[in-house]
Formats: structure tokens, C-alpha cells, sequence
């Protein structure tokens, strides 16, 4: 992992490894944007909202698990978490006309 917001590097933990919450603000909320908006997180995040209503439900990634071996460069893993969004923020999401 690399330096966000001027923390120091942190190497990847056995599992369970670290949980990180997008919508956590500071550095935790700010690693688990960055895992989104990663290629394998943007992916998750484009699946979802693409298939809303295949899937009948709003869902979101309410967070990133993060663990992999700090000795090997390529054994990094990421699992994210997906629940379906409380019915209170379905309320402010945009709707067709």
C-alpha cells in the first residue's frame, strides 16, 4: 500500500487483514475510496450500478477487507462487502421521469 495522507506505508496483514469503510471520513474512509476506485473496486461499484434493476435491489459496498503476504509482492487480496442500501437513502436516489 502506499503513503495516504501522510501515513506511513503499511504492509499487508495475514487474514483477516484490515476492514476499511468508504464512507468513513479521514484515512479510513479515504483507503477504502481509493480501493473502489481501484480497477477490480471500480469494477464492483460499475456492476452494481449497471444492474440495479436486474438485481431488484440498490446495493453498496459498505466496506473493503484488505490482507494478503507482506513478503510476496503479487499475494495481495481485496473482499468487498456488499449490502443492500437502507430503505431511508432510496429515498434521495433520482428517479426516471
Amino acid at each position: 500500500m502506499y503513503v495516504v495522507n501522510g501515513m506511513p506505508e503499511q504492509e499487508a496483514r495475514p487474514w483477516p487483514g484490515v476492514d476499511y469503510y468508504p464512507d468513513d471520513p479521514g484515512v479510513n474512509g479515504n483507503i477504502g475510496k481509493a480501493f473502489l476506485g481501484s480497477p477490480n473496486g471500480n469494477a464492483v461499484a460499475f456492476f452494481l450500478a449497471q444492474h440495479e434493476a436486474l438485481i431488484g435491489k440498490r446495493l453498496t459496498v459498505e466496506k473493503v477487507r484488505y490482507w494478503g503476504d507482506a513478503w510476496a509482492q503479487y499475494d495481495l487480496h481485496l473482499l468487498f462487502y456488499i449490502v443492500e442500501v437502507p430503505e431511508a437513502d432510496k429515498s434521495l436516489t433520482p428517479t426516471l421521469s
